[in-house]
């Protein structure tokens, strides 16, 4: 099973911060909100642009790299994407348990296992990692209650094409972000959720090369 601790003590990263904290479960969970944490203080620092996403008194920040991968193409996270998302969101009194949403340019991968993302709930902030695309399916109505979806999501997988109205569906198929808002709403501890994919046979082998070299790009930058 995915284990963010192999991750970090592999990649020789927080290990002093973890040294320095007692011996126990959440030694892991404040070393990985110490790693984000910066990036909320100082986001230029670290090497992210920030744009505001708004709506009504609701306000969250999203923060992607500012250095330019020349070959990301599509697994490029680009800041209108998230805000167009976000804006499509049927209930926006889930985006309360939110005030942070960063693009971290790297992929986390054991045993087919994917890191796809994190929720600090300290921090308020969901933390997304490059991840082989995928959606969530689901009966339309069961995942929103009584809000019926209106958007042909497939069509929004390329952030470059933003989605078109659709009449209702049946089955709705809907982006990792929406899952992850939906399911914090009804989060009741401080611990830090943890977002996974498990990949089968049918994956693109140049697909996850392709997300492994970005990654590696990144990790050269300082990401």
């Amino acid at each position: 099973m995915f284990d963010i601790r192999e991750y970090y003590l592999e990649n020789s990263l927080l290990q002093e911060s973890i040294q320095n904290r007692q011996d126990n479960r959440n030694n892991y969970d404040f070393a990985v909100t110490d790693d984000i944490s910066p990036i909320l203080k100082n986001p230029l620092k670290q090497g992210y642009a920030t744009e505001l996403f708004k709506q009504n008194k609701q306000s969250i920040t999203i923060y992607t790299p500012k250095t330019y991968c020349p070959f990301a193409g599509e697994f490029a996270t680009e800041p209108d994407y998230i805000r167009f998302l976000l804006s499509i969101y049927p209930d926006k009194s889930d985006l309360n348990a939110v005030n942070h949403i960063i693009a971290r340019p790297r992929f986390i991968e054991t045993g087919q296992i994917q890191l796809v993302s994190l929720y600090i709930p300290s921090l308020r902030c969901i933390v997304l990692y490059l991840s082989y695309p995928h959606f969530y399916t689901f009966n339309n109505g069961e995942f929103f209650g009584n809000e019926s979806f209106h958007y042909d999501l497939s069509t929004i997988q390329n952030p470059h094409y933003l989605g078109t109205a659709s009449p209702h569906q049946e089955i709705l198929s809907i982006p990792p972000i929406f899952y992850i808002v939906k399911s914090i709403t009804q989060k009741r501890d401080y611990t830090i959720d943890k977002y996974l994919l498990r990949l089968n046979s049918s994956a693109e082998p140049q697909t996850l090369l392709r997300l492994d070299e970005i990654s590696h790009f990144y990790n050269q930058h300082g990401y």
